[in-house]
């Protein structure tokens, strides 16, 4: 980036620092127009090896879902406890 002829020391580097600013407010507005053309990329490494087991997975949901969520029974002790200081 060529500094325009006739600026120097302070001059010149607000010139650039408004020239850097404008830069980056186009890049910023070319990544959230076209985001996947200009946008950040991200890289994601899988492991193929792993395997996944969805059967395994519904069955620990279905064992959640019948012993029931481990705040039910703190709910209802202090809904208890409510109603006892009622009294």
């Amino acid at each position: 980036m060529r500094v325009p002829p006739g600026l120097s020391g302070p001059e010149a580097s607000a010139w650039s620092q408004r020239q850097r600013l404008r830069f980056d407010a186009m890049r910023w507005t070319a990544a959230k127009l076209r985001p996947r053309a200009y946008g950040d990329h991200v890289q994601l490494d899988v492991n193929v090896s792993q395997q996944i087991s969805i059967q395994a997975a519904l069955e620990q949901a279905n064992a959640r879902v019948i012993e029931g969520f481990p705040y039910r029974q703190a709910l209802a002790d202090v809904s208890l406890s409510k109603s006892e200081r009622a009294d």
